[in-house]
C-alpha cells in the first residue's frame, strides 16, 4: 500500500484538493490535522492541531458496519441464504427492539414483528434489501440503508457462535492490532467524554458539561466503535493484504445511486474503490468519519471531523464538502 493520506480533526473533505501532498489546514478551511505515510513506514504528521494526533479517539458511526460484515463473513457464512425468522424467536427480536436508545426506538414502526420479515435473509440484511421499512412498515422491493439490518446481524452473530458481539468485535480489533479501537459501551458515559476529549476541545467543548444519548450495546454492530486514524489504516491494511475486500464486496448489490453496497462496503461495478462513511451527532456536536481505499493506485484515505451543530453556517458547509469530495475523489489520481 503506497500513498496514504490521513486527515483528522475538523477538515472539510471537500478542501482535499490533490492527493499527492498538497493539502494544507489552510486549503481544507477548517483547523484540523493532515498526515502521510507511504507503505509500512511511519505515518509522517506535516500540520496538527492542538491536542490531535494519530492515537486520538473519534467516534466512526457507520464506519463500524465493516467490522460487522466482516465478522459476518467470517462466521456466518452457512447461513447467508437462510431467512431470518428460521433462526431467530419473536422473543429475541422484540428484545433488541427494545435494547435501542430511545431516540431510534421513537422513529420504528410500532407494529413491527419478526413475522414481518419473513423472506429477508441473513445476506438481505447484509446488503440493505430487507424487503421493509422499519420506520413505516412500507414494504420494499430494492434498497434502503437501514441501521436495524447490522443491529440484527450483531443478534444472530452472538446467538449462533454463542459469543456475545463485544467479545466478536474485541478479539477482531486484536487480531488485526487496532490497540486503540472500542466500543461506546465498553465505558460509562462519563469515562467515554474523558477519551474523546482531545477530539472535542477541536470545538471547545469541555467533556465534563456534555451529555449524550449514547448508542446502546445492541446498536454496536451498526455503529457504535471508536477509535483512531493510526488504527483505522491498520484496518485497511488488514483487509487488503489478506484480501478480504474482495471477498467483502462479492455480495455487493446496486444502491440506486450508481454504487453497490455489501458488507459494510461501498464499491462501483468496477470494483475501484472500497469505502465507507459515518456521522453520530451527539449532545450539539457531529462526528463524521471517512474510509476509502482504492486497489488501483493503493491510496488509501481516513478522514476523522468534529463540527459544532449550533454553528450551522459551519455545519451547512460541512456537508455540503463532504457530499462533493465523493465526486471530487472520483476525479483525482485515486483510481476510481
Amino acid at each position: 500500500m503506497k500513498n496514504i493520506l490521513i486527515v483528522l480533526g475538523c477538515i472539510a473533505f471537500g478542501g482535499l484538493g490533490t492527493l499527492d501532498g498538497s493539502v494544507t489546514s489552510e486549503k481544507a478551511g477548517i483547523n484540523g490535522i493532515i498526515a502521510f505515510g507511504e507503505g509500512d513506514s511511519d505515518i509522517e504528521v506535516e500540520s496538527c492541531a492542538d491536542g490531535i494526533d494519530l492515537g486520538t479517539p473519534f467516534l466512526i458511526g457507520s464506519v463500524s458496519k465493516q467490522f460487522t460484515g466482516f465478522l459476518a463473513l467470517r462466521h456466518l457464512g452457512d447461513f447467508f441464504e437462510t431467512d431470518i425468522t428460521t433462526l431467530l424467536t419473536e422473543d429475541e427480536f422484540q428484545s433488541l427492539i427494545g435494547g435501542l436508545s430511545e431516540c431510534v426506538r421513537s422513529f420504528l414502526w410500532p407494529e413491527l414483528r419478526l413475522e414481518h420479515l419473513a423472506g429477508v435473509t441473513v445476506e438481505n440484511l447484509l446488503t440493505h434489501y430487507s424487503r421493509i421499512n422499519y420506520g413505516t412498515g412500507e414494504k420494499l422491493t430494492g434498497f434502503l440503508y437501514q441501521n436495524l439490518n447490522f443491529d440484527l446481524i450483531g443478534l444472530l452473530l452472538g446467538k449462533q457462535t454463542g459469543r456475545p458481539y463485544e467479545e466478536l468485535a474485541h478479539g477482531l480489533f486484536r487480531e488485526a492490532d487496532m490497540t486503540d479501537t472500542f466500543l461506546q459501551s465498553d465505558f460509562p458515559e462519563r469515562e467515554l467524554f474523558d477519551r474523546l476529549e482531545g477530539s472535542l476541545k477541536i470545538i471547545g467543548r469541555d467533556p465534563g458539561t456534555m451529555k449524550m444519548d449514547r448508542m446502546t450495546k445492541v446498536e454496536n454492530p451498526a455503529g457504535g466503535i471508536v477509535s483512531t486514524a493510526r488504527d483505522l489504516l491498520k484496518w485497511n491494511r488488514f483487509l487488503y493484504k489478506n484480501g478480504y475486500y474482495k471477498k467483502l464486496v462479492k455480495y455487493a448489490k446496486d444502491d440506486c445511486s450508481g454504487r453497490k453496497y455489501g458488507f459494510g462496503i461501498v464499491t462501483n461495478d468496477r470494483k475501484s474503490f472500497y469505502m465507507h462513511d459515518g456521522c453520530v451527532p451527539v449532545a450539539g456536536v457531529h462526528y463524521s468519519s471517512f474510509l476509502l481505499y482504492a486497489p488501483n493506485t493503493e491510496v488509501s484515505v481516513i478522514g476523522f471531523q468534529v463540527i459544532d451543530r449550533s454553528e450551522e453556517e459551519n455545519f451547512d458547509r460541512f456537508l455540503r464538502s463532504v457530499i462533493s469530495s465523493k465526486a471530487e475523489l472520483e476525479r483525482r489520481e485515486v483510481g476510481l
